[in-house]
């Protein structure tokens, strides 16, 4: 290669290079930016996030107008602005997480989770666990996915328990519901294999079953009921005319 060819091609690379040097800050700065609308940057800091965005906006403006050098100062600025409202936000949101997963397990314990199924609440406890503790390592973005496991998954245990109340009532009226019953067994074992949606599934077609018999229950009993007041009311009857018949041959 000759002396001009060379000095050719380093000069076409040199132009090349603030492009590239833009392009992986640009590329950093939106994906640091992912991360803090991942963890609702954007609703715990809206001023914050606005300003950024507004950084972003800016960088890439020069960019498109080929001042790299602006461009690359202001991609740095925005992903710094990013960086600092997903760390604060990453604290809020783990915190928000465990406060949810917390109220629905104190509610389930308080209902009587632990007598019921113990068994289902031990696969929820170590999935939470397991998200607190990838918080702990700064693995954020893995302990994100985890506790949404986590809430997914006693949130799935609340709805099962409701259901269990309902069938217990149900039972306290002398009545079951063998299909209902199936039901609500299948949702519970879908949920220890890790299939919540097939589980949620279950659990609310076992809510209908049991919706249904609490129905006929009531029916029954309305009807019981309504004979047990005609009953009465045709005694009432004839005991209000046995005693006018009483009355007229007391008159005689």
């Amino acid at each position: 290669m000759n002396r001009a060819a060379f000095l050719a091609l380093f000069a076409a690379a040199m132009l090349a290079l603030p492009s590239a040097v833009q392009a992986q800050t640009g590329d950093e700065a939106r994906r640091m930016r992912q991360m803090a609308l991942d963890f609702e940057g954007d609703a715990y800091f809206p001023g914050e996030w606005d300003a950024a965005e507004s950084l972003l906006a800016q960088a890439e403006a020069a960019a498109a107008a080929g001042d790299d050098e602006a461009a690359a100062a202001g991609f740095v600025s925005a992903e710094d602005a990013f960086a600092s409202i997903s760390n604060l936000a990453v604290m809020l949101y783990a915190q928000a997480r465990e406060d949810e997963i917390m109220e629905i397990r104190d509610r389930l314990v308080a209902a009587g989770a632990r007598v019921f199924f113990p068994e289902m609440l031990r696969p929820a406890d170590t999935q939470a666990l397991h998200a607190f503790d990838l918080y702990g390592a700064g693995e954020f973005l893995p302990a994100r996915e985890a506790a949404v496991l986590a809430l997914a998954m006693f949130g799935t245990l609340d709805a099962a328990l409701d259901v269990w109340q309902l069938r217990q009532r149900i039972r306290g009226m002398g009545r079951s519901d063998e299909s209902a019953d199936n039901m609500i067994g299948d949702a519970m074992a879908a949920y220890l294999c890790g299939d919540l949606p097939l589980a949620m599934e279950g659990i609310a077609t076992a809510h209908a079953e049991y919706l249904r018999a609490l129905g006929e229950v009531y029916a029954g009993m309305a009807e019981t009921a309504e004979s047990e007041a005609r009953r009465l009311a045709g005694e009432a009857i004839r005991e209000a005319q046995r005693s006018i018949a009483e009355r007229l041959e007391g008159a005689r």
